[in-house]
C-alpha cells in the first residue's frame, strides 16, 4: 500500500541515490499494488514519469487498485 505521493517521492528519492532498480524490484515482487489518493497532489513531470514505469511495469503482470476522490470527469 502506498499513497500516490509517498510512493513518488520514494522514486524520486532512489533515483537520486542510485537505488531506483532496488525499489523496482521490491514493487515487483508484490501480489497486488494499492495506489491511494491518485490526484489529490498535482505531480512533477518526472514524479508522473516514475509512476508511469511502475504502472506500466505491473501491467498485465499484478493486480493493481488505485483510489482517487477525483469524479471521473475531472480525470485528465
Amino acid at each position: 500500500f502506498y499513497t500516490v505521493a509517498g510512493l513518488v517521492n520514494r522514486l524520486l528519492e532512489a533515483n537520486e541515490k542510485g537505488t531506483l532498480p532496488k525499489l523496482f524490484k521490491q514493487i515487483e515482487k508484490l501480489d497486488l499494488l494499492i495506489l491511494d489518493e491518485l490526484g489529490y497532489i498535482p505531480l512533477h513531470k518526472q514524479g508522473g514519469e516514475l509512476l508511469f514505469q511502475v504502472i506500466s511495469m505491473c501491467y498485465e503482470a499484478k493486480s493493481i487498485i488505485i483510489t482517487t476522490n477525483l469524479q471521473f470527469g475531472q480525470w485528465n
